[in-house]
């Protein structure tokens, strides 16, 4: 992490990514992003392979339930290279970073902060940054560097196909027209939830219909109740055929 904070140059930037380590302290040795070599021993567990199990399963109720429609998936790790990159260059992040700072100043012109703090008021910050909250329409459209979910294999971006054209991709400026409106937020979410509940998402903040998180959970039994319906499900298609 510190490693990381020292590639942010911009001080409200490193601010605001070392409050979401301090937030997330509990569990960053879980969330961090795979390194190369980790992501190559995890392309060898049954956890993985499960995953495509699972991937293809909303591949093909997707395809049934909208006929000439089908989905693409991005498979693949995103470098904490490429996060720094956008976490230092996007609008959105240097934004939230400004409203963070400015929240924090505003903090201290509220309250009684000495020029060298006790330990009381520093407990006081502590509970001031743990309740902070960002306005979820304005949050950074970038994973905190080293705590994206695609830097452990376990995040998924859902693209709507027909032929060679895609029809909904991964465009925020996009979701109002091309996901809303033309109902494939719910239609992918209605296929992903009919198969599988090894997915939580959309993505709400920032928003992203495409965006489905993988929920390993115990991969020690052969079915889950949802592979289990699943399964049924492929029976009775073919009973009827």
């Amino acid at each position: 992490m510190q490693q990381t904070l020292d590639r942010i140059p911009d001080f409200s930037r490193k601010i605001l990514a070392a409050n979401v380590y301090f937030r997330r302290a509990d569990e960053l040795g879980k969330a961090w992003s795979r390194t190369s070599k980790e992501v190559t021993g995890y392309k060898k567990t049954d956890e993985y392979a499960r995953m495509f199990v699972e991937i293809e399963k909303v591949k093909q109720e997707f395809a049934e339930r909208n006929s000439g429609y089908y989905l693409k998936v991005n498979i693949g790790t995103r470098s904490l290279e490429t996060r720094i990159q956008k976490w230092n260059s996007l609008r959105s992040v240097g934004r939230t970073a400004r409203e963070f700072i400015d929240s924090c100043r505003q903090e201290f012109s509220d309250s009684v902060y000495k020029v060298m703090p006790d330990s009381i008021e520093v407990e006081r910050f502590r509970a001031f940054l743990r309740r902070y909250e960002f306005d979820k329409d304005r949050v950074p459209t970038v994973a905190t560097p080293g705590l994206s979910k695609h830097g452990q294999l376990r995040a998924f971006d859902f693209k709507v196909m027909k032929g060679r054209r895609m029809i909904a991709g991964a465009n925020s400026a996009s979701i109002p027209t091309k996901w809303d409106r033309a109902g494939w937020t719910k239609k992918l979410k209605e296929a992903v939830f009919a198969v599988s509940n090894r997915f939580e998402g959309p993505l709400s903040a920032p928003n992203e219909p495409w965006h489905y998180n993988y929920l390993p959970g115990d991969i020690s039994s052969e079915l889950d109740s949802s592979a289990e319906n699943y399964e049924m499900k492929q029976v009775e298609e073919r009973d009827r055929e």
